[in-house]
């Protein structure tokens, strides 16, 4: 396995390499491009409180950098899909979430990207978290996993939000028994299903 590495750390330096690919990024042989807390550099440059705030309460100058901010992440969805459809490689984009409140569902995490734009684009999404699983000295123990067990949940699938009660039943444990430097990380299973 190949890997190359290139750093973008500002807004402007991965609209760059994202709007004029340099030839060794897309060069013989490239399956995958993966950009990682691609949020982060959004947020730093453009934050997004901006585009929550009541437009009532909103000056020009902050509702214009409010449509900016969705102007620049549909412009990178648009780029990023048209590189994966050009190029016949996958695009696998890690990124932050956030807590949203509202005063139906009450604090509920989001993802950090959105808009219509980002999610029209976005064909799947996996959202990864830890949960705290009760301890062996609980009155209810669970000995086949560790205290803080990681998850995984399908949540978009094909373009598709998925159900709730459905995504509920695709959730899947798993531990990470062994990280280096080099491109190998052995991702172990736990379980299939909640019980």
């Amino acid at each position: 396995m190949r890997l190359k590495h290139f750093m973008a750390p500002t807004l402007s330096h991965l609209l760059a390499l994202i709007r004029l690919p340099p030839a060794s990024l897309l060069g013989n042989g490239t399956s995958m491009i993966v950009i990682d807390t691609i949020s982060a550099s959004i947020d730093q440059a453009l934050p997004r409180g901006m585009d929550d705030m009541a437009s009532a309460s909103k000056s020009d100058a902050s509702r214009w950098l409010a449509g900016r901010r969705q102007a620049i992440i549909a412009d990178i969805a648009t780029r990023l899909s048209r590189l994966a459809a050009m190029h016949d490689l996958v695009v696998l984009v890690t990124s932050n979430t956030v807590t949203r409140i509202t005063a139906d569902t009450g604090a509920v995490l989001r993802p950090a990207l959105g808009g219509q734009a980002w999610d029209s684009a976005v064909a799947n999404r996996v959202a990864l978290f830890r949960d705290w699983l009760p301890s062996a000295s609980q009155s209810s123990p669970s000995p086949r996993y560790p205290h803080a067990a990681r998850f995984a949940q399908v949540v978009r699938s094909d373009g598709r939000e998925v159900s709730a009660v459905f995504a509920q039943l695709k959730v899947v444990a798993f531990q990470i028994e062994q990280v280096s430097t080099t491109p190998s990380v052995r991702i172990v299973p736990t379980m299939t299903s909640l019980d």
